[in-house]
């Protein structure tokens, strides 16, 4: 198998982020890059795609549902849950994971495992005493230690999935921010059950931005990653490669 033909390429929502001038085996997009997966492949068609999502994200936000139906993958991936799939959907191949599976799939890539990802919400996801101590409780009880957001957990699953291949990131720049289909100063995605919490005046907002503080948490993890993992990923961004201390990519872009 030539070099080419061994890239992976995996597509965050970062906005203004470029597309790789090459030829890949497989696409792999989270949430609403999914879109992105449809502008690759009018120049390279005809690549198995697999749509990375979470369950809130999907079923409540139109403006990734839409994305990801449109892109028709071949198959979705789901890593908070079982969703009701809409018939556009119906044929591609479809996988679940819950909370606890989720954990259990990335722990493997740091080098402390579990530990780390336990480490990086406590310390990391909050910078205020008392709102640690809020996270880490919803962490406890009901929301669970999510770890990365989907787009990172997007090229974990391309390095399990393609041990061999070399993973080209587009997309994911590890810095707060919004996405390339919102407004550039948008807050994002907002869960029904947040909704609820803070018309209660039970939560406050807090982060210009959603990502703010997970982005501290993926800063950390990414930092824990091992050299054998790191080693794979190509950046087309230059905040990921410069807070992720990856390789930069160097080839052509679209």
């Amino acid at each position: 198998m030539s070099q080419v033909e061994n890239y992976i390429l995996v597509l965050g929502s970062k906005p203004q982020s470029k597309l790789p001038a090459v030829k890949v085996n497989k696409i792999y997009s989270a949430n609403g890059a999914a879109e992105r997966a449809v502008e690759y492949k009018k120049k390279y068609p005809n690549i198995e795609h697999t749509a990375l999502i979470g369950s809130k994200e999907f079923t409540e936000n139109e403006n990734v549902k839409s994305r990801v139906i449109n892109s028709c993958p071949d198959r979705l991936y789901c890593r908070s849950g079982k969703i009701v799939i809409p018939d556009e959907l119906k044929n591609c191949q479809l996988e679940f994971l819950d909370d606890k599976e989720q954990f259990k799939f990335q722990s493997k890539f740091y080098k402390f495992k579990g530990l780390d990802i336990l480490l990086g919400e406590i310390f990391f996801y909050e910078r205020n005493l008392f709102k640690l101590i809020k996270h880490t409780y919803a962490c406890m009880t009901y929301r669970g230690f999510w770890g990365v957001a989907t787009g990172f957990y997007s090229f974990l699953l391309a390095m399990h999935e393609n041990p061999e291949a070399k993973i080209l990131v587009s997309g994911i720049g590890l810095v707060e921010g919004g996405h390339f289909y919102t407004a550039k100063d948008s807050y994002g995605y907002v869960s029904e059950r947040s909704r609820k919490l803070i018309n209660s005046g039970k939560m406050s907002i807090y982060n210009k931005f959603r990502n703010t503080s997970r982005c501290r948490v993926e800063r950390y993890l990414i930092r824990r990653m091992s050299k054998n993992y790191k080693n794979k990923i190509i950046s087309l961004d230059d905040e990921m490669v410069k807070f992720g201390s990856v390789k930069k990519w160097e080839g052509q872009v679209f």
